[in-house]
Parts: structure tokens; sequence; C-alpha cells
């Protein structure tokens, strides 16, 4: 296991290393700030396995360090465990809601540190084999992912469909109608789980996989007139220009309904649902209706929504870990919420028409050629 400790304590950095040493853990690259830890993991040729990250740190601390790191596709499921000298609750909350996957106390104990060490990577290897099966397969190459510059968080034009904008587009919509009425409501939504599915499919069958959730959304709210354009990393804002009758609930029940019933057709290997996390702007949050502040707390919308989505995940796959200190939590806001995607497309076997013998032309009335193989008589009409 090849381990990145991160400590702006040169000490601190000797002692973890030679408890690390103890436990059986000698591939080891430190780091002093999370400005040379990041330009470690840039450079590196294979991604690290592990990440050993200090809490208080001068500039950048480890939380902060955390958040980058788990925007980074290639470490978003690895175990990232924290360092702290202290015992603050509302810290380490912020540090498991950042991604940390577990946390020790200084000074180290050998023996806890590699037990922690162990747990940590029996759960990444959990994580990972539960996205290998939901995908049936190792994942794809960068050759064969195909447009290998494109990254997660690209905010790549979708295709130009009615009710899919660019973000230039949704921002003059709502400009042209400063103030906004109360007919206007703003949403986001972020997909659970979408650095795994970025991971795992060509870039080809991502951008199909965007472009289709997105018409998902244009279908299912397209009574209350959308305008939905793509953010990056999964994450969709969203303008309902004519929701005269909305209503958070209504939108909730109309989602649940509506997404269950239509399928999925990028995502041919895929074989769990895909889970929608929401979060909604309140009409009481646009401060005298003005569009300029209407498109912060869209924004501010789609970073929490993203939020949600990723905490989703992460306390799903490590819960048994988090709820060591963390409980159970506080429940969401109003509003936020989450629905399922839950019907992936079957596929269609095509029927075939036994041939007839040779020397046999036309059909017999009853329908049936020679040897008794039935057909439809209607079987070029029905199409």
């Amino acid at each position: 296991m090849r381990i990145l400790a991160v400590d702006d304590d040169s000490i601190a950095l000797e002692i973890l290393e030679v408890s690390l040493a103890a436990a059986g853990y000698d591939e080891i690259d430190l780091a002093q700030s999370a400005k040379e830890a990041i330009k470690r993991i840039e450079s590196a040729e294979t991604p690290y396995d592990c990440m050993l990250l200090d809490i208080v740190m001068p500039n950048t601390g480890g939380i902060e360090l955390c958040k980058m790191v788990r925007q980074m596709p290639e470490y978003f499921g690895i175990p990232i465990i924290m360092i702290t000298a202290v015992e603050s609750h509302e810290t380490l909350k912020e540090a498991i809601q950042a991604g940390a996957t577990d946390y020790v106390h200084k000074p180290f104990d050998g023996i806890e540190l590699g037990t922690r060490l162990r747990a940590a990577a029996i759960l990444a290897e959990a994580v990972k084999k539960s996205e290998m099966n939901l995908f049936g397969g190792e994942g794809f190459s960068e050759e064969e992912r195909g447009f290998s510059d494109l990254k997660l968080s690209d905010a790549f034009s979708l295709e130009s469909r009615t009710g899919i904008v660019s973000q230039s587009q949704l921002w003059y919509d709502l400009a042209e109608r400063d103030p906004l009425p109360e007919t206007v409501h703003l949403f986001a939504v972020s997909i659970a789980g979408a650095p795994a599915i970025f991971r795992t499919v060509s870039n080809t069958v991502f951008r199909a996989f965007i472009n289709e959730a997105a018409m998902s959304i244009v279908h299912t709210t397209n009574q209350w007139q959308p305008r939905v354009s793509y953010i990056g990393n999964g994450t969709f804002i969203v303008a309902l220009l004519e929701a005269q009758s909305f209503s958070i609930e209504k939108a909730q029940a109309v989602f649940s309904v509506s997404l269950a019933e239509m399928p999925f057709n990028s995502l041919t290997v895929y074989k769990g649902k895909i889970r929608f996390c929401f979060e909604h702007v309140l009409h009481d949050d646009i401060a005298g209706r003005s569009s300029a502040h209407a498109l912060c707390e869209l924004l501010q919308a789609g970073a929490d929504a993203r939020k949600t989505a990723s905490d989703y995940r992460s306390v799903e796959q490590q819960r048994e870990l988090r709820q060591r200190f963390l409980g159970r939590g506080q429940p969401k806001p109003v509003t936020s919420w989450e629905t399922i995607w839950s019907k992936p497309a079957r596929r269609v076997t095509p029927k075939r028409i036994a041939p007839q013998p040779a020397g046999r032309k036309g059909r017999q009335e009853d329908g049936k050629g020679q040897g008794g193989a039935s057909f439809d008589k209607n079987i070029f009409t029905k199409f």
C-alpha cells in the first residue's frame, strides 16, 4: 500500500513514518503542506492507495486538502485518514463531511494506526468491488475512454434540445425577467456516484449519459417551462420559468413517479440505480427577486446538491466507520431530497421469421408455411 502522509510538523512526520513502518507499511511519501502534497499527487506515476492528513496546518488545512483530493476521480474512493490532536466533535464531523474515512489521534499508537489502515483498506476494496459489480467490468483504459482530455469537472456543452441551454443562455433567460416573478423557481440536481460512473465508462458513454439525464429532467418538468444547464461533476442547474402552482412536495412526487418509469439507455452495462440529489432555492433566499442574486443562490444550490450526492455515497459505503463517532446526524433541510432513476433499458431481442423451404411461394391463409412455422401477417405494418 502506497501512502501519502501530510503534516506541517517535521517531528510528527518522523514519528508517523516510524509508526507506519512498525505496522508493516514501508511505501510512504511525506509532505509538509497541502501545496507540496498536491505536487506529489500530480507527479505520482500511479495513484496513492491511502492518505494521512493532519487537520491543522497553516494556509490550507487537512480538511480543505481532503475536499480537493476527493474532487479527483482517481481518489474518490481511497481511504483518507485524518490526524488530529483535538477531540472536537464539530471538527471531526466537518472532516467526515469533506470525505474523510476515519481519524487517528496524536500521539500515534502503531498498533491502532495499523488497525485503522487495514480497516480502511478493506473498506476501499469493498467499494471498488461494489463498483465493478454494478458495471460488470474493470472499466476503461484512457485509450478506450475516448476524448482522453475530458475531466469530470468539465461543463461540456449538451446536445441542442428544447429545454437544454448553456449557462450563459440560462443567465440571459433570468436576467430578462429581472426582477424575477413568483412563477420562477430554481433548483439544482446532482447525480450520486457520478465520479464512479465517469471512471468506469468511456467518455463517449458518459457524455451520452449526461445528455440523457438532462433530458429526463426536461421531460419531467416540461409543464413548468424548464431551462436545464450542465455545470460539470454530474450536476445540473435548473430554472422553471412558469411554475405558477409549483411546490417542492409536488416536484418530489412528480420526479419520483416519472423517473421510476423512464428508462435510461446510455449505461447498458450498469446494474444499479441512478440516484438524483436535489437542492432548491427558496423564494425567501432571493433578495428582492434580483436575477443576479438568484444566480448566486442557484450556483450555491449546485454546490450543495453535489455535496449531498457525494455525502450520500460516503454515508452508504462507509457507514460503519463513520458511525463510530458521528451517529446518525441531523435530518436534511426541507429544500433537499433525492429520488431514484431506476429502470434500466431492457435489451430487445428481435423476432425472427423462419425461412420458407425452397420452392414455396406466398403464404397459406392460416398464416403458416410448410412445417407449421408460424408468423405474424402484420409483422411489416406494426412499426
